[in-house]
């Protein structure tokens, strides 16, 4: 059992280096790769809002077509029923065309109104993707450039991250799964650390003054000892 103790410790120590090291070459990277995954995602976002601005522009220029064609219609038989009033013989005839100009005049006032309205839209949005082609133009060479910046980063370390991968592989399969669980657990949990080593009579981890009666067990390796205030694995 001491044998399989020791072992285990010392495979959690190799293990905890390995983070340490894939640690390190994560922070050289800083916030890139959450700076390149935000502008890739804006990017989208204002591509989609650009094809949704252009579909409302594209569908606002059919209507203008259809209104003004209805609005030439109407002003074609107003002119029509305008001649036709000089025409009239009796009361009744001149009533009826009278109500058909009216008719008719109402369609071309309507015609005329909407129109102004869906072309004050055309241009609101002509302008609006106009501005945000413009945007999307700047963030898209932002991204790029971030992105770029990020690939040779990932290029510089690719070798090293792949041994460090297959190390810490190789290592996960030899500890006990409990063992690996909880290192994994205090692991992310505190910083990275999933083990501290003992310093004097304290936790190099928390500081916490551990039980004499468990310092002989973690100087022999005869029990896995825990932190009893930040639960790190303790090793000497």
């Amino acid at each position: 059992m001491e044998v399989n103790i020791r072992e285990e410790l010392m495979l959690l120590v190799d293990l905890q280096d390995v983070d340490d090291q894939l640690r390190d070459l994560a922070l050289d990277r800083g916030d890139l790769p959450m700076e390149v995954e935000r502008l890739r995602g804006e990017v989208d976002e204002m591509t989609q809002l650009l094809d949704e601005r252009r579909g409302e522009l594209n569908e606002i220029g059919h209507e203008i077509a259809r209104v003004r064609g209805s609005t030439d219609d109407a002003r074609t038989k107003l002119a029509k029923y305008q001649q036709q009033l000089y025409s009239v013989k009796t009361t009744r005839e001149y009533d009826a065309i009278t109500v058909q100009i009216e008719t008719a005049k109402s369609a071309v006032n309507d015609g005329e109104e909407k129109v102004l309205r869906m072309l004050a839209r055309e241009n609101a949005l002509m302008s609006e993707i106009s501005a945000k082609e413009t945007a999307l133009i700047e963030l898209t060479t932002d991204y790029e450039t971030k992105n770029a910046e990020l690939r040779a980063k990932l290029e510089e370390t690719e070798t090293e991250e792949l041994e460090l991968q297959h190390r810490r592989e190789t290592i996960v399969m030899r500890l006990k799964k409990p063992i690996y669980a909880h290192y994994e657990r205090i692991r992310k949990a505190k910083d990275g650390r999933g083990i501290a080593r003992l310093v004097g009579s304290a936790c190099g981890g928390c500081f916490a003054v551990v039980p004499p009666q468990r310092h002989l067990d973690i100087r022999d390796a005869t029990d896995i000892v825990l932190c009893e205030t930040c639960g790190r694995i303790l090793i000497e």
